[in-house]
């Protein structure tokens, strides 16, 4: 049976590779491109929003599109492309398309600029006579002419945002006056406008939604076509005030603590393109401010981030958070434990948040940049490092090695075991029989980073013998 199951499976499996094959010469890649630059010209040069509403609806397309969907994230690209021109052309022609026209030559000039970027000239082009007279400053009337000509059209917020977006990544090319020198302090001037922006879609377009689904071409910000912009601006509001370092300089903690609970008490429903809660993301910066012993020392105020550690376990669903410039992403339930046992004095409370963590969330992930790591793990490692007391660390530790957690949790509070040992009590015969144990029990057992248990003990055997012989 199991040889005539293996049979079958091959033959499927070369089936399956010749339709495919099929469909890549029915559907080739090159063809999402060729769409992609006859679109481009359409919408961007000719303005032909008729011809380019018929040639995203084609059946040919469509079909295309389908094949593609969901393959890769240069090819979902190109699919959502060909969708954002249909719903914008279909849904947003109104005032006889000219605010569409402005939009579209905007974005044909932003498209140029950021294949400039992709091929690493910006620095030498941005010297120049054509980028001065047309990058950005013609982008940017542009996007001011949609807003003043058509404030009540229904792309305003949109354009308002993407404007924005640019100012905030280059702020030295248009907030700074042309005349002035690079070095200038231009912090309240890139402050003034981004505010005027933000507090503009939030005031005047509060139920006005993104009418597209895309990556910005930054690659930083992200629009999804049906999300409301107006919490999505305050919360780019709220982070502005936290610039800090070179010129375009903007830091006011307080502002942004006021900013962010604005968003939290007014917007409590509302999700970011990533379909996180903006409140529970407004509460982590908070808790930011009031905890972070190193960034934020001047502002720290432990009652305060106990408040809001107790808001988010009490108030919202436990949710990941992603911080993809730090290659990071939290679970805010287990993360806000953590901070409660870092922030409490009380040395029985903090080993009662750790267990909280270590029992209560097994499943749950911390995210970083070597791969995720079990929440109940850094607990334990923390707990052992911020305890300063041996005794309850080694209780703890043991405690965890008779439960029935995974075996990867248990084989790091063995490894734990022996660091009291070793690093706390200064017993290395005893850490030298703890670190046996993890070889002998979980020496299979993988490491977070490179490696296996078994491995790092026996490496760490072995300096301790040393250390005891000399």
């Amino acid at each position: 049976m199991r040889a005539q199951i293996a049979i079958l499976t091959i033959v499927l499996g070369i089936l399956l590779t010749e339709l495919h094959a099929q469909d890549v010469d029915k559907y080739p890649y090159t063809e999402l491109g060729r769409i992609s630059a006859r679109l481009d010209d359409l919408v961007y040069n000719r303005q032909d929003f008729d011809s380019a509403l018929a040639l995203c609806m084609n059946s040919y397309t469509v079909e295309l599109s389908a094949y593609w969907a969901g393959k890769g994230a240069v090819e979902e690209d190109y699919v959502n492309k060909f969708e954002n021109y249909a719903h914008l052309i279909e849904n947003y022609s109104d005032y006889d398309r000219g605010p569409l026209g402005l939009y579209f030559r905007a974005r044909g000039i932003e498209a140029e600029l950021w294949e400039i970027v992709a091929r690493g000239g910006l620095l030498e082009y941005s010297k120049s006579k054509e980028w001065v007279e047309l990058y950005p400053h013609k982008l940017e009337n542009y996007y001011w002419q949609l807003i003043t000509e058509f404030p009540h059209c229904k792309l305003a917020a949109f354009a308002c945002y993407l404007l924005a977006v640019q100012y905030d990544q280059f702020p030295d090319i248009y907030v700074l006056d042309r005349s002035d020198s690079y070095a200038q302090d231009y912090g309240p001037a890139l402050r003034d406008t981004l505010s005027s922006l933000y507090q503009s879609i939030i005031r005047d377009y509060p139920e006005s939604v993104f009418p597209t689904t895309e990556r910005l071409p930054n690659g930083i910000y992200f629009s999804r076509r049906g999300i409301k912009i107006a919490p999505i601006a305050q919360w780019q509001f709220a982070q502005i005030w936290t610039k800090r370092g070179g010129p375009s300089s903007i830091y006011d903690v307080p502002r942004a603590i006021q900013e962010y609970r604005y968003l939290i008490d007014h917007f409590p429903d509302a999700i970011d393109t990533d379909s996180t809660l903006l409140a529970v993301k407004a509460c982590w910066a908070q808790l930011d401010f009031y905890s972070n012993k190193y960034m934020y020392r001047d502002f720290n105020d432990f009652k305060k981030a106990r408040t809001v550690c107790q808001r988010l376990l009490d108030d919202f669903p436990n949710v990941r958070i992603s911080f993809p410039q730090e290659y990071a992403s939290i679970e805010t339930h287990p993360a806000a434990y953590l901070k409660l046992a870092e922030i409490e004095s009380d040395i029985p409370m903090a080993l009662d948040y750790y267990e909280k963590v270590i029992y209560g969330f097994p499943g749950s992930c911390k995210g970083g940049e070597d791969g995720p790591v079990d929440y109940a793990v850094v607990a334990l490692n923390e707990l052992v490092q911020n305890l300063n007391n041996a005794e309850l660390s080694i209780a703890a530790c043991r405690k965890v090695l008779e439960s029935p957690l995974p075996v990867r949790i248990r084989a790091s509070a063995q490894w734990c075991l022996a660091n009291i040992y070793s690093d706390d009590l200064k017993d290395q015969d005893r850490a030298i029989q703890e670190l046996q144990r993890v070889v002998d029990e979980f020496g299979d057992v993988a490491t977070y980073y490179r490696g296996t248990y078994g491995e790092w003990a026996t490496a760490a055997i072995r300096g301790l013998q040393r250390r005891i012989n000399k």
